[in-house]
């Protein structure tokens, strides 16, 4: 017998959040966060981008898989008020999800 709590949580969906500085490896995070996910339509991300895109074209060479469960909060990186108000944008994408993890 499964218990309550664990059925509850059969379909529990996680929010990732991310605080993006310039970050070329940003790209092939999320690739990585998808591929590895057991259940990767129960993933869903927002991101505090702060980029220059002019400047970051080689971020920005691999595709981002499943943009329907990326949310995005796009910054001019002159625009970064540092690492705690870029966690707080990113927080503010949070949709309800049982479940959030932070990385930055």
């Amino acid at each position: 017998m499964i218990p309550a709590m664990t059925r509850h949580f059969d379909k529990a969906r996680i929010f990732v959040q991310i605080a993006s500085y310039r970050d070329p490896d940003l790209q092939h995070t999320l690739q990585d966060l998808f591929a590895k996910a057991k259940y990767p339509d129960r993933i869903f991300v927002g991101i505090c981008l702060q980029s220059n895109r002019a400047e970051d074209v080689s971020h920005f060479v691999v595709p981002w898989p499943r943009p329907e469960q990326i949310r995005l909060d796009e910054v001019p990186a002159s625009e970064s008020k540092g690492v705690c108000w870029a966690r707080n944008r990113a927080q503010a994408l949070w949709q309800d999800e049982e479940f959030t993890l932070q990385i930055d």
